[in-house]
């Protein structure tokens, strides 16, 4: 990992102006922002936005099955006779609760985790430490393969798996931030002025890192997802009837290459919204000016 760059207290308005031009005069930022915020608006409005809402649940209309993209279905249908379109916009709903779940289990235990082994040092350091490195010798997927395959393959089961893994890479992350920023003479200051552990912990280092777990929260957003879908094309994640991504790619694979609409368009899909938090990571990396590893 690069050498995390350490955001002093207090940024002025000036710096902050700079965060933007940056921001602003990227066009992957900006394309990436459109994006996340349009498919976010359609998860949030899917049952008034999407054509065929009730094609969301278990609907079956067989008069209507394996249809290609027409003017009353956009995107195709399924074989079961369901609105392609309408379950992919509801599928990005599985996939952003996915996102909002795991990362909320993992992110605040990582963080927490990474601030106390970079300030105290010594055994508690050690302690956290190798035991982050055991789970981050594991292979992502195989460690999740491994949970849900002992628990009932569920999207519940599927996000407990990724959230017990995901506070690993935070925890990694700030305690290398921490262990930068712990001798810096703000610090030091704080200390010498009587500042508590607890003061020196979540008032003066937390806001220092808070910037480049920011970029990474973005960034593993897209991982997440990814990870989530290939559960799911697994058999491992969302069951039927719950619209997922993965599932319908799973579903519509059985039936390449002549009903090709039926995993294509969930594929690119999956490929958009990845996309989409990539290049807005990328965009707030040179808001913040922090360099955060991919």
């Amino acid at each position: 990992m690069s050498a995390p760059v350490a955001l002093l207290p207090g940024p002025g308005p000036s710096r902050r102006f700079e965060g933007w031009r940056r921001f602003l005069r990227s066009s992957g930022a900006a394309l990436g922002l459109g994006i996340v915020a349009v498919i976010v608006l359609m998860a949030l409005l899917a049952p008034v936005i999407t054509p065929y809402p009730q094609h969301a649940g278990a609907f079956v209309d067989f008069a209507n099955a394996s249809k290609p993209p027409s003017a009353q279905h956009w995107l195709g249908t399924d074989v079961v006779g369901r609105d392609l379109l309408t379950r992919i916009i509801f599928g990005y709903r599985t996939s952003l609760l996915l996102v909002v779940v795991v990362l909320s289990i993992g992110i605040p235990v990582g963080v927490l985790l990474g601030l106390v082994a970079g300030y105290y040092g010594g055994w508690i350091e050690a302690v956290i430490m190798r035991v982050t490195d055991i789970f981050l010798a594991l292979p992502p997927l195989a460690l999740v393969l491994a949970v849900t395959s002992v628990l009932t393959p569920t999207l519940v089961n599927a996000m407990i798996a990724i959230g017990a893994l995901w506070w690993t890479w935070h925890t990694r992350l700030v305690h290398g931030l921490v262990v930068g920023l712990k001798n810096e003479d703000f610090i030091e200051a704080a200390r010498r002025a009587g500042a508590s552990d607890a003061h020196l912990l979540f008032r003066e280092l937390l806001p220092n890192v808070i910037s480049t777990v920011a970029v990474k929260t973005t960034l593993d957003a897209a991982f997440v997802i990814l990870l989530g879908s290939g559960l799911s094309f697994l058999g491992l994640g969302a069951t039927p009837p719950t619209p997922d991504l993965g599932t319908m790619v799973s579903e519509g694979s059985k039936y390449l290459p002549s009903q090709w609409w039926e995993s294509i368009f969930p594929g690119l899909a999956i490929v958009l919204i990845s996309l989409g938090f990539n290049l807005l990571g990328d965009g707030l990396r040179e808001y913040f000016d922090v360099d955060v590893q991919r």
